[in-house]
């Protein structure tokens, strides 16, 4: 749908962030659950998120041959007691100087289930690598796509046995069009010597790789999933009042949208700008509201009928609107209508009556019915009067009164002397002069201000004015 800028001067402003930096949580990939001899293709984290695809290649069988392998580190296979764990000085199966008691990288604790690039991938009748046992060879990798996730801030890469005598491995991260957001060394540790290695909290990953240059196995990566979904995005002014949004209908600046946790926990807020667009970014998957308070809403406005079509994307949320967002989910449905009632903008001084001149309006608000009469009442009998309008609002003393329309102004026509009862009613004839073209033709959804100036000769200076009433046409 095509958006009108409109900005309404009756509106009050409110300052607030635009943005909500939500807290993101930790995750981690391990390999436990899976059985030993596995040849992964896929794997969900250990907060059950995914599919995170992994994909191993050994260069000894080429491209398009998986050759990543669920290896047991408790009872080691393949002859390859160097990727055992916990160390045989702490109790377990493992073998090698960089995991024993006192080593810089000593292997301490029962690692469980890990990945190795495999040196073979005999099967077992089970469909299992029969006999799991770590491949040698310099350019090995391991891919780990996290695009099903959306993107993630990589903390750690933990790690067993990767040995002196070969070159480090490395962990390269990518973004989704494939940049390289930075490289990190796998330090050689040595034969069964277990490490974990900072990621710099890189974000926007999509997708990584791990290089092995030799023997060696993952334990597992820490990670948090990026928060990067939104909620969306619209107010506007439902000129007809019907909750859909209409191609004419303007949306509304600065009104104050509220998001709320699943429970009604307040998170931020934010005002609806210039085209009565409004959105809450940087969102982690998960339960929200969205509100619209009813104190907010200026005057002059009411909010409109929810839910009053079939399209999420064209009708007026209820409020709260409840949201369950996925991973890097935008949810740009959440629209607010406002529709315009006509309502006393300023209030003048009393006259000889002893009462300020009062205003009210009646009949349709819709410029196409030509049926809208302006009342004011608390007049004092027999006098003459003249109505006028505008376009803003004003406060400036004027006679005994106060002149609360704006200039420029435009004034209507005389009218009949005030009648015995004090009240003189206005008919509006929006198809003729001066509401029908020039400066004082009338457009929907704009306000406009009428007053009465009226004659009071028991009231020095001899004149006053009416209480003013705003009204917001619709077509």
């Amino acid at each position: 749908m095509t958006r009108t800028t409109h900005s309404l001067s009756t509106l009050a402003a409110f300052a607030g962030p635009l943005l909500l930096a939500a807290t993101a949580t930790a995750d981690s990939i391990d390999f436990e659950g899976l059985a030993t001899g596995t040849i992964l293709t896929s794997v969900n984290s250990a907060g059950g998120a995914g599919p995170i695809l992994v994909s191993g290649y050994n260069p000894s069988f080429g491209a398009g041959v998986e050759a990543a392998v669920v290896f047991d580190s408790s009872n080691p296979t393949g002859g390859d007691d160097d990727l055992g764990s916990p160390h045989a000085d702490f109790g377990g199966p493992g073998a090698g100087a960089g995991g024993a008691n006192g080593a810089t990288y000593a292997n301490t604790t029962a690692l469980g289930k890990i990945l190795i690039i495999a040196e073979d991938l005999t099967l077992d009748g089970g469909g299992l690598v029969a006999d799991p046992d770590d491949a040698d060879d310099v350019g090995m990798a391991i891919d780990f796509d996290f695009s099903a996730l959306g993107t993630v801030t990589m903390s750690s890469c933990s790690y067993i046995d990767i040995e002196t005598s070969r070159p480090e491995g490395s962990v390269e991260m990518f973004d989704a069009g494939g940049t390289s957001l930075g490289i990190v060394g796998l330090t050689a540790i040595g034969d069964n010597g277990v490490n974990t290695v900072g990621l710099g909290s890189v974000s926007g990953v999509d997708h990584l790789r791990v290089t092995l240059n030799g023997s060696g196995a993952l334990t597992g990566f820490d990670f948090e999933v990026d928060c990067t979904a939104s909620i969306g995005d619209f107010v506007w002014n439902d000129l007809d009042g019907d909750g859909i949004q209409d191609q004419d209908e303007p949306g509304v600046e600065g009104i104050r949208v509220v998001l709320l946790d699943g429970q009604g926990g307040f998170l931020a807020d934010t005002t609806s700008g210039p085209n009565g667009e409004y959105a809450f970014t940087g969102l982690c998957a998960g339960n929200y509201m969205v509100d619209l308070d009813a104190a907010d809403v200026p005057d002059g406005f009411q909010l409109s009928p929810c839910m009053a079509g079939n399209d999420p994307d064209g009708d007026s949320d209820c409020r709260p609107s409840a949201v369950t967002l996925e991973h890097a989910q935008d949810d740009d449905t959440v629209d607010f209508g406002l529709t315009p009632i006509p309502f006393v903008s300023c209030e003048s001084l009393p006259n000889s009556t002893g009462q300020s001149a009062g205003v009210s309006g009646s009949g349709s608000t819709s410029i196409g019915t030509n049926q809208y009469s302006v009342s004011f009442s608390n007049l004092p009998a027999g006098q003459p009067a003249y109505m006028f309008y505008g376009t803003s609002g004003d406060a400036t003393p004027f006679g005994a009164g106060i002149r609360c329309v704006g200039t420029p102004l435009v004034r209507y026509r005389k009218v009949p002397d005030i009648g015995p009862d004090g009240v003189a009613t206005i008919p509006l004839v929006f198809d003729a002069p001066p509401m029908n073209s020039g400066f004082g033709g009338v457009v929907p959804g704009v306000p406009y201000y009428f007053q009465l100036w009226y004659r009071d000769p028991a009231n020095v200076p001899g004149f006053n004015t009416s209480d003013t009433l705003c009204v917001t046409f619709a077509p």
